[in-house]
């Protein structure tokens, strides 16, 4: 026994009997239609003609024995049943004879699956608004996940999906969809097709593939979000054992001079649109607390560098507009950086974006306690020094 993926949408009936037709003459049979494959019994190369017979507008897997009858008399045998209203037939003479259901009762039929097939697709898009709406929420940070992450089989996988295999199942879809409409209003469009040369239509195969496709990109990204944390994209490395010269503004001087002491994390990353990144985080301690492990200013920034310049002005505004859903953010001018967007101090705390060229620095800095020490904007000659 062979097993095929269901070339075509399942009611692109025309090329799915084309289809079966051909493999009937490399010598497999269909024995069974299942929702995305076809399975197939070996035997003897054969000319076979193949038809879907709209049959029953409830649903009904197996024909009855007045119908085996009424078609075994007309020389057509039952092979299996597609959604329970069209039922697939074969025969092996060469000038098949006519199907014995009259052409009326077929158009109601059609007529009827139409009708539940467009309140199934209804149905299935009513059910994908919510997802669509949490995708478009979540669009921005999708573009910074590609531009500024490193690219791996998530960031292809929504790709191909997105530019490729959705725009072609809606295309294919709408072939078809526009196809059975017209097979309803009449059914004989149906049986002059059948008698014309079969051209294949360049979006036929895309439904049936694309349906495959889709499943097996939420299957992949379901597993891949479970071990997403497990994953070690990038390599962190402490900033005092690189070989590269990192520029970064000091917690003293930021305090100035009240946090002499600082420890350092660095983490470096690379993506295709930004090769130079890095991230760090400072942590600064004072000796005059009886704590001398107590924490009184912390900063972390990232540092982008994204050579493509149409690009640099989206990445900083959607950074800002990210953080903007819960924070008050001021456009600051000062003639060293091409653009500065500052959080309200709130307490001991503030954000900061910063663009100068193709650099992109933004991050936070907090110092406990002291919110005149949280205002950064007196250092941004430093930052300007720094993003050279």
């Amino acid at each position: 026994m062979a097993t095929r993926l269901f070339p075509y949408s399942r009611y692109d009936f025309v090329a799915t009997e084309h289809y079966l037709a051909e493999q009937a003459e490399l010598g497999r049979f269909v024995i069974s239609l299942g929702s995305t494959f076809i399975h197939f019994e070996e035997g003897t190369p054969e000319r076979m003609t193949y038809r879907f017979v709209p049959v029953s507008i409830k649903k009904r897997e197996a024909p009855t024995p007045e119908e085996r009858e009424l078609f075994s008399a007309n020389d057509w045998q039952f092979v299996d049943h597609l959604d329970g209203k069209f039922h697939l037939y074969k025969t092996n003479l060469e000038t098949p004879k006519e199907i014995p259901i009259p052409l009326e009762q077929q158009q109601e039929v059609m007529a009827k699956a139409i009708k539940g097939s467009s309140v199934r697709n209804s149905i299935g898009i009513g059910l994908l608004l919510p997802l669509l709406a949490i995708f478009i929420f979540y669009i921005q940070d999708f573009f910074l996940d590609f531009v500024l992450e490193p690219w791996h089989i998530r960031t292809i996988i929504y790709t191909l999906v997105l530019l490729v295999i959705i725009p072609f199942a809606s295309i294919a879809e709408g072939h078809i969809h526009k196809r059975l409409k017209r097979y309803a209003k009449d059914i004989s469009i149906l049986e002059e097709e059948r008698k014309e040369p079969y051209i294949p239509h360049p979006f036929r195969g895309m439904s049936a593939i694309a349906q495959l496709g889709i499943q097996t990109f939420a299957i992949v990204c379901l597993i891949l979000s479970l071990f997403e944390s497990s994953v070690p994209f990038v390599d962190a490395k402490d900033v005092k054992d690189t070989t590269k010269p990192i520029p970064y503004v000091s917690l003293e001087v930021l305090s100035d001079g009240n946090v002499p002491f600082e420890s350092h994390y660095y983490l470096e990353k690379s993506s295709f649109f930004a090769p130079v990144q890095y991230d760090i985080w400072l942590q600064g301690y004072s000796q005059n607390t009886d704590d001398p492990n107590y924490q009184i200013a912390s900063m972390q920034f990232d540092y982008y560098y994204i050579p493509t310049d149409f690009l640099v002005e989206p990445v900083l505004e959607t950074l800002v507009d990210t953080e903007k859903r819960d924070l008050d953010v001021t456009t600051v001018e000062y003639d060293g950086l091409d653009a500065v967007y500052l959080q309200d101090v709130r307490g001991d705390y503030t954000s900061f974006w910063m663009q100068k060229g193709n650099i992109i620095v933004s991050g936070y800095y907090h110092y406990v306690g002291a919110e005149e020490m949280t205002d950064i904007s007196k250092h941004l000659d430093l930052f300007a020094k720094m993003m050279k």
